[in-house]
């Protein structure tokens, strides 16, 4: 961890850090910004902290991530072409840091083209959640998660992404 965080501090000149570099944690389960702390970098402090452009409440965030992984484990358990074990689903607090809080990830990695997998894509709007689960390039199915309920929806309007 300590040198993913030097080398992004190398590649992009200045300020600029990727966001993905302020939150990855290490095998310890530590951000570079803790490791920063631990080493007394104190210059690194202010370019690695993370900065939540869409704030949420810890318990909402916490709510919401426990029915995304809990949808996304119902929906392609019988899925043979799927084999979630092998997967470590996404942390949401990522999406928070990002100016458009969106993110896709393929559950078939393997595939060359893998837009023709299975697939998810999650949309962070205001306190709710977007999704999109994928089967090949046609069929999907699209949901919106509150911290309170999972419900299928027949379209989604995001309003701000």
């Amino acid at each position: 961890m300590e040198y993913v965080a030097h080398y992004v501090l190398q590649k992009k000149p200045g300020n600029q850090i990727s966001e993905l570099a302020r939150t990855r944690r290490d095998g310890k389960y530590r951000t570079p910004l803790e490791v920063a702390r631990q080493h007394k970098w104190k210059h690194l402090y202010d370019i690695l902290n993370p900065v939540a452009r869409r704030p949420l409440y810890p318990k909402t965030l916490c709510d919401i991530q426990g029915r995304l992984h809990d949808l996304i484990r119902e929906s392609f358990s019988n899925d043979p072409e799927v084999h979630l074990e092998c997967f470590v689903l996404p942390e949401l607090e990522i999406l928070t840091e990002f100016e458009h809080s969106t993110l896709w990830f393929p559950l078939q990695p393997e595939l060359e083209d893998t837009w023709d997998g299975l697939g998810v894509h999650i949309i962070l709007e205001l306190q709710e959640l977007v999704v999109v689960l994928r089967w090949g390039k046609m069929e999907r199915k699209v949901y919106r998660i509150s911290s309170l309920k999972t419900k299928e929806i027949d379209q989604a309007i995001v309003l701000r992404s």
